[in-house]
């Protein structure tokens, strides 16, 4: 969903495909899901009760045995961690400017999207069972961008805060490291 195309034109959203895998996933959700997670307090002895919170998977539906039990995380959650990739590459990579503004693009699309698919999302779970719908939430806004997209600050905190956090898992676009690298050679006549 993060489509690299051009060289000129270093990344861009396919918002399309984003939405209709989104339209995908809740249309599963409802077929698919079997169980809901239920919160309960119970009591570890009869003597003293201190209520211990516990999270149970009840059936939503018969479920033969050795089946998968199968319970939706939330098309939030899966945009989230798509969102987290464009931001770490922003983040850590030291991407180009037309690169920076694509991927802040791309973050900003996929909390486009997030709204856009609530009511939907609510409704596939309330029909499945799986969670009330209430617990249906878009994706938080990430703050404006801009100190992460236009400052080369070294003592930029909240730049600093994200590359720790985003150290280990990133991959930086192998064409932006090596770009210099890789001039062609001058043919031989």
């Amino acid at each position: 969903m993060l489509t690299s195309w051009h060289s000129r034109v270093p990344l861009a959203a396919d918002v399309e495909r984003i939405e209709r895998v989104v339209r995908a996933y809740i249309a599963r959700i409802e077929t698919r899901n079997n169980v809901a997670l239920c919160q309960a307090e119970m009591c570890e002895t009869d003597d003293a009760c201190d209520p211990v919170p516990r999270v149970f998977a009840v059936a939503t539906r018969p479920i033969p045995a050795g089946a998968e039990l199968r319970y939706t995380y939330g098309v939030e959650w899966w945009l989230a961690q798509l969102r987290r990739a464009a931001l770490a590459q922003l983040v850590t990579c030291r991407p180009s400017p037309a690169r920076a503004a694509a991927l802040a693009s791309v973050i900003r699309s996929i909390e486009r999207v997030s709204v856009e698919a609530l009511d939907a999302q609510a409704k596939a779970v309330g029909l499945a069972g799986s969670m009330p719908r209430a617990f249906v939430s878009p994706l938080e806004p990430l703050p404006p961008l801009d100190d992460l997209l236009y400052v080369d600050d070294e003592e930029n905190w909240r730049r600093a805060i994200l590359q720790e956090e985003f150290a280990s898992a990133v991959e930086c676009p192998v064409e932006d490291m090596y770009a210099q690298e890789f001039v062609a050679a001058p043919s031989e006549a």
